[in-house]
């Protein structure tokens, strides 16, 4: 049988011709996947920034009904009753809802400055993943004008070192009648506490105690509570300025060697003194040590210290350093102390002027043939009892410094010219 022939455009698809169409579809089926998920992702975005201004709508309405002294958040600054955070979940998400309250200084041309004259208050909404989905701002203002008599205590924290203010360092009012407050400071390393209620004048202690935190810091000594750096009495409509100084720890690191240079590694006595705060002395054993302190003196950057070193039949030559001069880039500071023998003991003596010893006692002795630094305190009898270096004609400077009650008092002696020991008395009043 003959086969009739086909008619043009029978032929069908050929493979290629599939293949490149199954492409065409994947291209269009991943163009509308993705465009189909971003469209969902933005509708729950939106959802959840609708939720996020419902919320933060509702937070600010519940602030307007709070009492206009309990506006603040409980502990903060102000102080209130208002929890400065909470957690709200809407389905699958949680939402966090931030408060934030803080006074406005905006005194008139004329007026006394308060620091107080009304309230602002911001709500803020964040995700999961600190994505902020809602902010609100409003002022609140005082039923009255701001009191005239209340106090503002004005901080500000620097780094003591390089002198350059620290930005969100925790500050905080510990004592006081309006304490307990805290806040953090701002890009100028200051903060403000005001509407304060003055000291009493009578009754309980009403004294404003003033401390800054902030992680890796320690405070200056001459900033801590008691000091008078730090603690203060707020008069009526008083405004006072607090200055705190923070620093970085810093580390000694010692190195005790015999005038041959080798490892002096017999027990020793290292002492530190510090022109600004004091003197201390600590125990090491091996010949070396790493330290931020020399007994209960701290090691401060930028301050300089003189080491010196005793050990029995032994003394070290004084050594001054600056603690951390490279700060804030090294954080610490490497001394080698140079034991030499030595034969004779300085016995000193700590006496009121009606003759009774007095015991613990802070005695320093500098001087001598190896220009020592020594530190010591004084035992139940009134004695403490140093190995120095011996010589000719010895001369030492032995200072009791005020402390305790007493005066300072400082006396000059000849030390040892062998291996005997010179006995001193030194009078405090």
């Amino acid at each position: 049988m003959q086969q009739r022939p086909g008619r043009a455009g029978d032929e069908g698809f050929t493979l290629i011709e599939v293949v490149v169409a199954l492409g065409v579809f994947a291209l269009l089926a991943t163009a509308f996947a993705s465009s189909l998920s971003a469209s969902l992702r933005s509708l729950g975005l939106s959802r959840q920034r609708t939720t996020a201004e419902q919320l933060a709508s509702s937070q600010m309405e519940e602030m307007r009904r709070v009492a206009y002294d309990d506006l603040g958040t409980v502990g903060g600054n102000p102080p209130g009753i208002v929890t400065a955070t909470k957690s709200v979940t809407n389905g699958s998400q949680t939402l966090t809802v931030d408060t934030r309250i803080s006074y406005v200084n905006d005194k008139a041309p004329i007026a006394k400055e308060t620091g107080a004259d009304y309230k602002s208050v911001t709500v803020t909404v964040t995700s999961a993943t600190a994505t902020i989905l809602a902010r609100q701002r409003s002022f609140v203002a005082p039923p009255a004008q701001a009191s005239q008599t209340d106090g503002l205590i004005k901080v500000t924290v620097t780094d003591y070192a390089r002198q350059n203010p620290l930005a969100g360092a925790t500050v905080a009012l510990g004592t006081g009648p309006s304490a307990p407050i805290s806040d953090t400071t701002d890009a100028n390393g200051k903060v403000s506490f005001a509407g304060l209620t003055p000291n009493p004048s009578s009754g309980t202690d009403g004294t404003y105690t003033v401390t800054s935190t902030l992680a890796g810091y320690q405070t200056y000594p001459d900033d801590v509570p008691p000091s008078p750096n730090a603690s203060l009495a707020l008069s009526a409509g008083e405004t006072a300025a607090v200055a705190l100084r923070l620093y970085k720890p810093v580390t000694v690191n010692v190195r005790l060697v015999t005038a041959t240079g080798v490892p002096f590694t017999a027990a020793a006595t290292l002492t530190a003194l510090s022109g600004k705060l004091g003197s201390g002395s600590v125990a090491i054993a091996g010949g070396t040590a790493s330290m931020s302190t020399v007994g209960s003196l701290p090691l401060v950057p930028s301050d300089s210290y003189t080491f010196g070193a005793t050990s029995p039949g032994f003394a070290a030559s004084s050594v001054q350093a600056t603690m951390a001069a490279n700060y804030p880039t090294s954080l610490t500071t490497d001394v080698t102390l140079v034991m030499q023998q030595t034969y004779g003991q300085l016995q000193v003596a700590v006496k009121r002027t009606t003759g009774t010893a007095v015991s613990n006692m802070t005695v320093n002795v500098t001087g001598g043939p190896n220009s020592v630094s020594l530190t010591g305190v004084s035992n139940g009898s009134g004695v403490v009892t140093f190995s120095v270096p011996s010589g000719s004609s010895p001369v030492y400077i032995v200072n009791v410094p005020a402390q305790a009650g007493f005066k300072s008092a400082s006396i000059t002696k000849a030390g040892p010219a062998g291996t005997e020991t010179i006995t001193v008395t030194v009078t405090v009043s």
